[in-house]
């Protein structure tokens, strides 16, 4: 299945140095304060493929920015890949080898499916030939053309990548330097001095949207967030979504979010239903099968499925609530029991325990979950509950 949108005549490195890009906010390059509008939640809740966001998804866009600057440039003989500073270091744990080798393959880390996912490494290492999105096939060996540099660090930030493309006669046609901030941003580099870097932020599909648009209830920090509440009258939520429908429709608005929320569920339901070991090597069992089995038999009772998954992986943080004296332990008397699902549902259980697979949308109906906002988690805490923060006992 291939799933490239990204048309390859349009670039995807548009620059305005300027302009208060999210990524120049969380870069740090324009001051919170000084953009006319706070981060949108179109920005800060993210689809991409796992397991991290700055060492993975954040290369990937960098290689697919620049697979598509260079299709309008001579077809490159060879291609190489430097990881820097944290992505040397951490990158072969996060597969920031592979995103980067899936974005200059033309896939995007929002919409690339799981079977491309998994099979480009092993297709690369029997053919060492990467394909490119124009058909061009460059050959590519990835124990030697992926370099993990983790020593050196680059003056701007510790995440960083150079992807050069050369032709046959060694002299590069492209070389582009990018810097992954966080949450999927990228910063690209302008000019050739690595010392003292100018640089740019590379577009997002939601570039331009709203940013520049004075924000009815502007904030840059906790405290003017709530002081902004204090003076409307509102809620943190019905503030934040006062500021969203300024620049979107509430349509599109309740779109985002409930793609977001199925987006959600989708991914627990991956991390809670998968057994086995862990990709990577470690031999590391996957846990949250039987914690989700051992929490649910907390509440509803002992079933088939929960001692079938318990047998499937050892212990679990939920093994210590047997004892007589904390038998109310998780179950509907205890007034903290949605916490436990909370770390059941954490993003190491959403990313499919680290295992390195895409999370992307895919709509559930079967479940109902179409309109998932207001849902209740199992086990939430009722409104009128107590909730003791000590987790000694019930308030």
């Amino acid at each position: 299945m291939d799933l490239r949108p990204v048309a390859l005549g349009t670039s995807v490195t548009t620059y305005d140095p300027s302009r208060p890009t999210p990524a120049a906010i969380v870069s740090g390059e324009v001051a919170a304060h000084d953009a006319p509008h706070p981060l949108s939640v179109f920005d800060m809740f993210r689809i991409g493929i796992g397991p991290s966001s700055s060492h993975t998804v954040g290369p990937m866009r960098a290689g697919l920015a620049f697979t598509t600057e260079l299709t309008t440039l001579k077809p490159p003989s060879h291609i190489t890949i430097d990881l820097f500073g944290s992505l040397g270091a951490t990158g072969r744990g996060h597969s920031t080898d592979r995103a980067v080798l899936l974005g200059l393959a033309g896939y995007d880390p929002e919409t690339v499916d799981i079977e491309t996912v998994e099979s480009i490494l092993p297709a690369l290492a029997s053919s060492n030939m990467l394909t490119l999105p124009s058909g061009t096939q460059v050959p590519l060996n990835i124990a030697e053309d992926v370099r993990f540099i983790p020593r050196t660090v680059l003056p701007y930030h510790v995440n960083a990548l150079t992807i050069t493309a050369s032709d046959e006669a060694g002299a590069a046609i492209l070389e582009r330097t990018y810097y992954s901030v966080g949450g999927g941003f990228v910063m690209i580099q302008t000019n050739d001095d690595p010392q003292n870097p100018e640089v740019s932020s590379l577009a997002t599909s939601q570039a331009g949207v709203g940013i520049d648009i004075p924000a009815p209830h502007p904030f840059a920090s906790g405290v003017q967030l709530l002081a902004a509440c204090d003076a409307s009258g509102l809620s943190i939520a019905d503030l934040v979504r006062t500021n969203e429908e300024a620049v979107r429709p509430r349509e599109t608005v309740n779109a985002y979010l409930d793609r977001i929320a199925d987006t959600m569920f989708d991914c627990v339901d991956a991390g809670t239903s998968a057994a086995g070991i862990l990709p990577g090597g470690l031999d590391v069992p996957r846990r949250a099968r039987a914690l989700a089995g051992q929490l649910a038999e907390r509440l509803t009772g002992p079933s088939s499925s929960s001692d079938e998954a318990g047998a499937s992986s050892g212990g679990s943080p939920a093994d210590g609530v047997r004892s007589p004296s904390r038998a109310w332990v998780s179950t509907l008397a205890d007034p903290m029991r949605a916490m436990d699902w909370v770390n059941l549902f954490r993003p190491g259980r959403q990313r499919g325990e680290r295992g390195g697979s895409p999370r992307r949308h895919r709509t559930n109906e079967r479940r109902g979950r179409r309109h998932p906002r207001g849902a209740r988690l199992p086990g939430d805490a009722l409104p009128g509950d107590r909730v003791d923060a000590r987790r000694g006992g019930r308030a």
